[in-house]
């Protein structure tokens, strides 16, 4: 490109510099695209739990193991 211009071909120059605008521009907008698609799989494939504490559901971001063994030896819930 820098040769183009250096040697006075100001055509070549130009349709390279045009390329290389829109072949940066498409990579942007692509790359973009698959970040937002890449956030929402994220979102889904997140794991999460609803646990019960104090009377009413929580939803919590992980699973913890201790919260199901009090949720099942709750008699309240067993007697159902």
């Amino acid at each position: 490109m820098a040769l183009s211009f250096g040697v006075g071909d100001y055509i070549e120059g130009g349709v390279l510099v045009a390329v290389i605008v829109l072949n940066v521009t498409i990579g942007f907008f692509q790359e973009f695209k698959a970040e937002k698609k890449m956030d929402s799989l994220r979102a889904l494939s997140s794991p999460s739990a609803a646990v019960l504490r104090d009377g009413k559901v929580d939803v919590i971001p992980r699973y913890v193991s201790h919260n199901a063994i009090a949720c099942i030896s709750n008699p309240k819930i067993a007697q159902k």
